[in-house]
């Protein structure tokens, strides 16, 4: 779920480990040649859609690097089958109220371009919790720094090599 410290997390694990980072939102933004706020305003959530399918292809055919993805991506199920086979998907987790006190000043969330952004985070949470459910590991980051985080993920995936 956006808010959660993906991209913080991602960088951390990148960094402890020697593997590359690779977020799929930037891989859309770039053969999209604007940004995903644009892209859901001028052409809607399911041309996203598509170019993230699209990212995630790419991204779960590399080899030695943290993913990181946007939120929505495990709503698809090919994209979750995808990364399953050669990766260990690790959701990164928070409360509502958590979610919004880090992304109340983003303007860049068009899923949150609402009313009532709280509201709206936490159908968000609900639609996909069944979703979040299919990953191998889940970390609440509500009050954690990326380094813990990172370090309970890293334990994580260490236990799994035993």
């Amino acid at each position: 779920m956006m808010g959660t410290g993906k991209n913080l997390v991602g960088r951390e694990l990148a960094q402890r480990t020697g593997m590359q980072y690779v977020n799929t939102d930037d891989i859309v933004e770039k053969k999209a040649g604007c940004a995903i706020s644009d892209i859901f305003k001028d052409q809607g959530e399911d041309v996203f859609r598509d170019l993230e399918r699209d990212a995630v292809r790419y991204a779960a055919l590399l080899d030695n690097y943290v993913i990181s993805t946007g939120g929505g991506v495990v709503k698809d199920k090919g994209n979750m089958d995808l990364l399953q086979e050669n990766a260990v998907i690790v959701c990164l987790r928070a409360d509502a109220k958590t979610i919004f006190q880090r992304t109340e000043k983003d303007d860049a969330r068009p899923l949150l371009d609402v009313e009532d952004r709280l509201l709206e985070i936490q159908k968000l949470l609900d639609t996909r919790e069944v979703f979040y459910s299919r990953c191998d590991f889940s970390v609440d980051t509500a009050g954690m720094e990326p380094g813990g985080i990172a370090g309970l993920i890293l334990d994580f995936v260490s236990g799994l090599r035993e």
